[in-house]
């Protein structure tokens, strides 16, 4: 009978908690696995791992409780990660045992920036010892079922940003008490009555990272925790901890990172209140280990660097061609220019070397012209005063049909009006670079009809000597 009433003392003292076993176990390594909190914080470090807890609560009392869990935890593609939880609580003379299997999804926002998801689902199964006790008849135990399963479940999300974040979980979707038979028979979803909360944010220095964190847990209708830490990590080797949480005391924590596969915890909760009479601390240990060589997010990270540096060299490749396609096209008009110049340069020493003997004998002709005893009238002839050619100082660029050529522009048109005595209608124009008239019948801008034009006027013998010049 004694331990019967040590029994009822016990639940009597912690009441709610221990009779909703199937509620998320309480631990105090939220800093070094997440996702036994809340789901969504599934394979939070990148890679695959096996974590796993030990928690006693309150020494010195007999049949205190005590929680083992073990969770895997792996990502799968980009997005996806996989993970299975287990844990067993012994409360008294209750014990749980329960197994989940989640899915998570992370959506990515940008680097280090995301929001995730995590939903779990199993069964828990519950075993009241009644062998343990002295007198089962006791009206007292006459309701409790020895043996019984409960649908277990939890969803989480998540959102991060850098070294920020703030997630929310219901650690337990389905609500069944299983004290009774009537009770969890009536399975009902859990209305967000059992919640958790978490906000973190990681300072970063040298060798040195900080991280403060806020925690609520919400147990049901009768229980609501606060709790706050302040976890410190040196040099990514080892840290040191320290939290309080509401109604049941403060926590210190230590644990050592072994060169990063295998990561080791200790927490000790000293007990404040009315616990603190009957009750010493609680002990807990924490063991983590990296499965594999594979880091999710260093990959990503790993890809979208090597992806910006292809499409950066693909620019400056792009931008390379399109200055060698520029280069070779500038060469090319320059090289079309060039051979338009020397073209031109050889279309102009052609005239001009056409152009030197005309010139010299029209210069001859010109000194006799000018000479007066050498100047007898000539029959029919026009005077030049009355000649109404007009002079073009500046032709365009054409093929011109030559009868003359002329210092003097009285000498230019007295050949205007010789030209015109045999029925053709000649014009002038001057070149200022050479100071010369040039005395024409025809003008083209083509070579060819030019020559048609010269073939014709020289089929007259007074103009034999008729000539092309390209202006």
């Amino acid at each position: 009978m004694g331990k019967l009433l040590n029994v009822i003392f016990i639940l009597g003292l912690f009441g709610t908690q221990t009779l909703q076993a199937q509620n998320s176990p309480v631990f105090s390594h939220f800093y070094a696995n997440p996702f036994q909190f809340n789901p969504s914080f599934i394979a939070n470090h990148g890679y695959a791992e096996a974590n796993l807890f030990y928690r006693k609560q309150w020494m010195g009392i007999e049949n205190s409780p005590s929680t083992a869990a073990l969770n895997v935890q792996a990502p799968f593609g980009r997005n996806v990660s996989l993970g299975f939880t287990a844990y067993n609580e012994k409360a008294i003379l209750l014990s749980t045992n329960s197994a989940l299997a989640t899915f998570g999804y992370r959506v990515r926002l940008g680097h280090e920036h995301h929001v995730n998801f995590g939903l779990s689902a199993g069964m828990g199964f519950n075993n009241f010892n009644f062998a343990a006790l002295e007198n089962t008849t006791d009206p007292a135990l006459q309701n409790i079922v020895q043996n019984n399963g409960f649908l277990n479940g939890q969803f989480g999300i998540n959102y991060q940003r850098k070294n920020f974040a703030i997630g929310f979980a219901l650690p337990k979707i389905f609500q069944s008490h299983p004290n009774t038979a009537e009770s969890f028979n009536a399975i009902k979803f859990d209305e967000f009555k059992s919640k958790f909360g978490s906000a973190s944010y990681t300072f970063r220095m040298k060798d040195v990272s900080i991280m403060p964190l806020a925690i609520y847990r919400a147990l049901d209708t009768n229980q609501d925790q606060w709790e706050g830490a302040v976890v410190a990590t040196f040099k990514s080797l080892f840290w040191v901890g320290a939290s309080y949480r509401t109604e049941y005391g403060l926590t210190g924590m230590i644990g050592v990172n072994i060169k990063g596969k295998l990561r080791l915890g200790y927490a000790y909760e000293h007990p404040t209140g009315d616990i603190a009479q009957v009750a010493n601390g609680s002990h807990e240990i924490y063991m983590g280990a990296r499965v594999g060589k594979r880091n999710r997010e260093e990959e990503i990270v790993a890809k979208e660097k090597h992806d910006a540096a292809l499409a950066a060299k693909h620019e400056k490749d792009k931008e390379h061609a399109e200055a060698l396609a520029m280069e070779k096209e500038l060469k090319e008009k320059e090289r079309i220019a060039a051979e338009r110049a020397a073209s031109i340069k050889k279309d102009t020493a052609h005239h001009e070397s056409v152009i030197v003997a005309p010139i010299v004998e029209q210069k001859k002709e010109e000194e006799k012209i000018t000479a007066p005893e050498n100047n007898p009238p000539i029959k029919g002839e026009i005077k030049p005063e009355n000649t109404p050619e007009k002079i073009t100082a500046d032709p365009g660029s054409a093929y011109y049909v030559v009868l003359g050529v002329f210092k003097h522009e009285r000498n230019a048109r007295r050949k205007i009006a010789i030209i015109k005595n045999k029925g053709m209608q000649p014009s002038i124009f001057f070149e200022e670079l050479r100071g010369l008239h040039f005395v024409h019948t025809f003008s083209s801008p083509t070579k060819e009809e030019a020559m048609v034009e010269l073939n014709k006027v020289r089929q007259n013998p007074k103009f034999a000597d008729a000539w092309i010049y390209f202006k």
